[in-house]
């Protein structure tokens, strides 16, 4: 019969050697003992490469190739290709052709159509076909503790790494100048999902370094971010307003600067997070907590960090969320809940960020700033409790958001560990 699985499964099932090892041999009759699966390769080449293999009386080392069938190897080219050189062993489900390196030698194989537990194939077919929040839904409670905490760890890991590209390309646009980067993650995050990438173009147009000759002058740091936005030509009878609007045309004509080329976006956004409102809030953080952005000082502790956030804005504000129309009477201080989602998605990661570049450390220090978190409330956490997997503090969330976005939601199941663990285990689903 047809191999109806992927690749992936194959590779799963060698590097779990899921088969039955009982009088192995290749096509050619000759006596196969594994003696080092290798390690999966993640990058071009090979499926697997460091292994051992001893393959009649002599021992070979090099790298293992996965197929469904034995042809696709030139199917895919590795025939002609001089990386593929290395391969000792071709394991595929079946074989239909013989096969040849570039060099011209025969390349020995391995067949697993008549070695495969096929409890482990209908427990993955039944992952992949499973329309529950995660595939191994039911089965969860399956797994270890242990086996839960750790993939946890690795999951907050991956969540911090993930962020690593845009830091490092932020970094290398400022020069490597360290507060200018951190300025830029931070007033992106308060851009929120709608707004981040305007909210990063402001920050390239106003460097921190203009604003910090205004430091003392909130009104003028309020004017340059609104002016680079891009949101201070509306007409407006508010004297605060029009204040803002000269400031603005001052400094930008002395500073030479200008608003960014994308429009700043305001449609489904909540009141709270309008373009207005949070840029005023940035400009207040920047006047009443610059050390903030000073990062010769990290770390500070997580409550002195909570507590340069705790400032009110101009007057104006309390009774406006843009320009041009008054609202009802309400401080625009920053919630618990946003204060926690910058320390979640800009705080955390920047230093973590800092941490592994500058400081030759591993993070501890940002893992102990999510520890310290509350966990988020969200849909996906939500979900994450119905199946009684529950997170104490945003450490946890993070990494379960992680495992659902990168994981869960494309059914990476062979590459969770949880997953992993399902499937070696054979559960069958009730």
């Amino acid at each position: 019969m047809n191999f109806k699985y992927n690749e992936n499964l194959l590779q799963y099932i060698w590097e779990n050697q899921l088969f039955d090892h009982k009088n192995l041999k290749t096509t050619d009759n000759q006596r196969i003992t594994i003696l080092k699966i290798g390690f999966l390769n993640s990058n071009d080449g090979p499926d697997f490469c460091n292994a051992s293999i001893k393959i009649g009386p002599i021992i070979f080392h090099g790298s293992i190739e996965i197929h469904t069938k034995e042809s696709e190897w030139n199917r895919h080219g590795h025939h002609d290709n001089a990386n593929y050189n290395t391969v000792i062993l071709h394991v595929c489900y079946e074989t239909d052709i013989r096969v040849y390196r570039k060099d011209g030698t025969l390349i020995p194989s391995l067949s697993l159509k008549n070695r495969i537990d096929h409890n482990t194939l209908d427990l993955y077919q039944n992952l992949m076909i499973n329309k529950d929040f995660v595939p191994c839904g039911k089965l969860l409670e399956k797994i270890q503790i242990l086996d839960k905490v750790q993939w946890m760890d690795r999951m907050v890991l991956e969540r911090l790494e993930s962020r690593y590209k845009n830091f490092e390309a932020i970094h290398v646009y400022f020069n490597e100048d360290w507060n200018q980067t951190y300025y830029c993650i931070l007033l992106a995050t308060f851009g929120m999902p709608k707004n981040k990438e305007c909210f990063e173009a402001i920050a390239k147009n106003l460097p921190l370094k203009i604003i910090k000759k205004h430091q003392n002058n909130l009104v003028q740091i309020e004017a340059l971010l609104l002016g680079v936005a891009g949101i201070l030509e509306p007409e407006s009878t508010e004297s605060y307003f029009s204040l803002l609007k000269t400031e603005w045309y001052f400094l930008q004509k002395k500073y030479s600067i200008y608003p960014i080329n994308d429009s700043i976006k305001y449609s489904k956004i909540r009141p709270m997070n309008a373009p207005h409102i949070r840029l005023a809030q940035f400009a207040s953080l920047l006047y009443h907590s610059p050390q903030l952005l000073n990062v010769s000082q990290i770390p500070p502790k997580i409550e002195e960090i909570r507590n340069m956030f705790n400032f009110d804005l101009p007057e104006f504000w309390d009774t406006h969320y843009n320009a041009t129309k008054k609202s009802h009477l309400k401080k625009k201080k920053l919630s618990n809940n946003f204060i926690h989602h910058i320390l979640i998605n800009a705080v955390a990661p920047f230093i973590f960020f800092y941490e592994r570049e500058k400081m030759d450390r591993n993070g501890q220090i940002a893992l102990n700033y999510l520890s310290a978190i509350p966990a988020e409330k969200n849909s996906i956490i939500q979900k994450w409790q119905s199946k009684g997997v529950y997170a104490k503090n945003a450490l946890y969330t993070q990494g379960l958001l992680h495992l659902y976005k990168s994981y869960c939601s494309s059914k990476k199941c062979l590459r969770c560990n949880w997953g992993k663990k399902i499937l070696a285990k054979n559960h069958e689903f009730n």
